[in-house]
C-alpha cells in the first residue's frame, strides 16, 4: 500500500517532460485542418499530450504550492492550451459551415455537439468579461465585508467569515443568536452593491441567452446541458410535494435538543455528538473495501489499483492542497486526500474512490474523444460510494453512537441537497422570471420573495425578519451559473436511487451501474441515465430519493427512544 503519489506515471522527470513539451510544440507548428477524421485525429493527439504536460507540473503544486520550478512549467503548457483552444475553434467554425455529412461513426457524437450549436453562436465577445467584472466586484465587497463583535463566555469575540459556524454550533442560544445577527448584518450593510451586483449577473445572462437565439436563462442552461426545461419544475414540485419530511425533522430535532423554539440559528447544533472513534488508514482501506464489495469484485480490483500503485496521496503536509479532490484526466486521475484517522476521512475516500474508478472505467471504455464525463453526472458515483459506505456502517457497526452519527449525517446531507438546494433554485427560478420579463425589481422585492419561499420550506422554523436577508449570502447566484444549484439535488436523488437498489441487490443492477460509468460522453445525459433506468422526464427517482430520506428520519427517530 503506497500513501504518497507515484507521479512517474506521467513523467520520471522534467527532462522528460521537455522531450514532450517539444514534441508538441512541433505538432502544434504543423497543424492544418485536413478532413474530418484525420483532422479530429491529429487534434486528439494534441488534447492528450497538453493533458499529460499540464497534469505533471499541476499535480507537483497541488501537493507543494510553492514549488516554484513547476509553477514556471505550468505557465508553459498554458501556452500551448491557449494554442490547442484556438485550433479547436477554428476547426469547429469548419465544421459548421463547411461539413456536409454527420456520419463518420465514432466520431459522431463530436460533430453533433458542435453542429447543435449552429444557430446558437454568438458573436457576443463582451459576454466573459462583463461576467468577470461583476464576479471580481461581489469578490471585493464580500472580502471586505466586517461584522460586529459579541459576547461568548464574557469575552468579546470577532465574528468572521471563517469562524461564524463555530458561534453557530455554540451551547448558548444568545451566543447563536447574536452570531447570526452580527453576520446577516454585515450582509445588509451593502445591501445595496449586492443587490446591484445580483441583478446585473442575471441581466447579462439574458441578454447573452437572446444573443444566442433562446428565449430564456433556463432554455439556454438546458440547451447547454442536453436537458429538458420541465426538469426544473418537476424538481420543484416533487420538493413542495415533500416538504413534510423536512417538518418531520425539525420537530424531532426541536425535541432532541429541549427547544421551546427551534429558529433558524439552531440549525447547526447537532443531536448527536462527534463519537470517540479513530481509525487507521489501513483499517480504513479494509473497511472501504469492504462496504463497496457489493459492487464486485472487479470494483474491488479497481480499488487495490488505486491504493497499492501510488494514485493517491494520503497524508496532510504542509503547502499541500487542502481540498480532497480526484484529477479526472485520461493521462491517469489522482486522488488527493488529508487523512485524519476518522470516520469523516475514511468516508471522504470512499467518495474519491467512486470519482476514480468512474474516470478510469470510462478510459477503459471510450476513446480520448469520448472520455470526458457529464458535469451533469460526475457527482454520482462518488455520491453513490458514499452511500454504500454509510450504509454498511450503519447495518454493520456496534458502535450506536457512531451509527446515529453516521445516519444523522446522511439526513442533514439529504436535507440540504433535496429541500436546501431546492429552496434557492425556486428562489432563483421566480427572480430569473421576473428580470426576463423585465420588470423592475429592488431588493425589497428580492427579500419578500426569499422570505416567502423560506417560509414555505421551513414551516417548522420560527421567523423573524432577517432571515429574508439570507439569499445575499449565497455566493453561487453570482459565482456560478444561473441554475447551477438543482444539479446537487438531481445528482444525490439520482444517486441514492442506484445505491437503494444496489442495496437491495436488484438483479443486473450492478452490470447496469458499471456500463453507466463506463459510458464516458458518448451518450447525451439522459441516455445514459437510461442505462440505469433513471428517466430524469418521470418523477419516480425523486420520489424514491424522498421514500429513503423520509425512512432515514424515521429511523434515526426510533433509534433516539432507546
Amino acid at each position: 500500500m503506497k500513501t504518497n503519489w507515484d507521479l512517474t506515471h506521467l513523467y520520471k522527470n522534467y527532462d522528460e517532460w521537455k522531450k514532450d513539451y517539444t514534441t508538441l510544440v512541433y505538432l502544434i507548428n504543423e497543424f492544418k485542418i485536413t478532413n474530418v477524421k484525420d483532422t479530429i485525429d491529429y487534434l486528439d493527439k494534441l488534447d492528450l499530450l497538453i493533458e499529460k504536460l499540464y497534469c505533471y507540473p499541476k499535480r507537483k503544486l497541488d501537493l507543494n504550492s510553492k514549488d516554484e520550478e513547476s509553477s514556471k512549467f505550468i505557465n508553459e503548457a498554458l501556452k500551448l492550451y491557449s494554442k490547442i483552444t484556438s485550433f479547436h475553434n477554428e476547426f469547429n467554425s469548419y465544421i459548421i459551415n463547411d461539413l456536409k455529412d454527420i456520419n463518420n461513426n465514432e466520431y459522431n457524437r463530436y460533430l453533433y455537439l458542435i453542429l447543435r450549436q449552429k444557430e446558437h453562436i454568438s458573436k457576443d465577445n463582451e459576454y466573459q468579461k462583463s461576467i468577470e467584472k461583476v464576479r471580481n466586484s461581489y469578490r471585493k465587497i464580500i472580502e471586505s465585508l466586517k461584522f460586529s463583535d459579541i459576547t461568548c463566555d464574557n469575552k468579546l469575540e470577532n465574528i468572521t467569515r471563517t469562524n461564524y459556524y463555530k458561534y453557530l454550533s455554540n451551547n448558548n442560544s444568545n451566543v447563536r443568536k447574536d452570531a447570526f445577527n452580527s453576520y446577516t448584518n454585515g450582509y445588509v450593510k451593502n445591501i445595496s452593491n449586492l443587490t446591484e451586483l445580483f441583478i446585473d449577473k442575471y441581466k447579462i445572462d439574458y441578454n447573452h441567452a437572446k444573443k444566442r437565439n433562446f428565449n430564456t436563462i433556463l432554455e439556454m442552461k438546458m440547451f447547454n446541458s442536453e436537458l429538458s426545461e420541465n426538469i426544473i419544475s418537476n424538481l420543484i414540485k416533487s420538493a413542495n410535494k415533500y416538504i413534510f419530511i423536512n417538518e418531520k425533522y425539525i420537530n424531532f430535532k426541536k425535541k432532541i435538543l429541549k427547544l421551546n423554539e427551534f429558529h433558524i440559528y439552531d440549525n447547526k447544533l447537532s443531536i448527536c455528538s462527534v463519537p470517540e472513534y479513530e481509525i487507521s488508514y489501513k483499517d480504513t482501506c479494509n473497511l472501504v473495501k469492504k462496504s463497496l464489495s457489493i459492487l464486485g469484485d472487479d470494483y474491488l480490483k479497481e480499488i487495490d489499483e488505486i491504493l497499492n500503485n501510488g494514485w493517491i496521496d494520503v497524508y496532510p503536509k504542509e503547502n499541500k492542497r487542502i481540498m480532497s479532490f480526484t484529477s479526472l484526466s485520461y493521462s491517469g486521475s489522482y486522488v488527493l486526500i488529508n487523512y485524519k484517522n476518522d470516520i469523516s476521512s475514511a468516508r471522504t475516500l470512499a467518495h474519491e474512490i467512486g470519482h476514480r474508478i468512474n474516470s478510469n472505467y470510462s478510459r477503459l471504455n471510450n476513446s480520448y474523444i469520448n472520455f470526458d464525463i457529464s458535469l451533469f453526472l460526475t457527482e454520482i458515483a462518488s455520491k453513490v460510494n458514499e452511500m454504500l459506505f454509510n450504509n454498511y456502517i450503519i447495518n454493520n457497526s456496534t458502535n450506536v453512537e457512531l451509527k446515529k452519527y453516521i445516519l444523522n449525517d446522511v439526513i442533514l446531507s439529504l436535507i440540504n441537497s433535496l429541500f436546501g438546494q431546492m429552496m434557492l433554485t425556486e428562489f432563483e427560478n421566480d427572480i430569473v422570471t421576473e428580470i426576463e420579463k423585465e420588470e423592475s425589481i429592488d431588493s425589497k422585492y428580492i427579500c419578500n420573495t426569499y422570505a416567502k419561499i423560506y417560509k414555505k420550506y421551513n414551516s417548522k422554523i420560527k421567523y423573524q425578519d432577517n432571515i429574508k436577508y439570507d439569499w445575499l449570502k449565497i455566493p453561487h447566484f453570482v459565482m456560478q451559473e444561473s441554475y447551477y444549484l438543482f444539479q446537487y439535488t438531481t445528482g444525490s436523488a439520482i444517486a441514492i436511487n442506484i445505491a437503494d437498489r444496489i442495496i437491495k441487490h436488484e438483479k443486473g443492477i450492478t452490470d447496469k451501474y458499471k456500463k453507466f460509468l463506463s459510458s464516458g460522453n458518448r451518450l447525451s445525459p439522459i441516455d445514459t441515465l437510461k442505462i440505469i433506468d433513471v428517466d430524469l422526464n418521470d418523477s419516480k427517482y425523486l420520489d424514491d430519493a424522498y421514500k429513503i430520506l423520509n425512512n432515514y428520519v424515521d429511523m434515526i427517530i426510533e433509534l433516539n427512544k432507546n
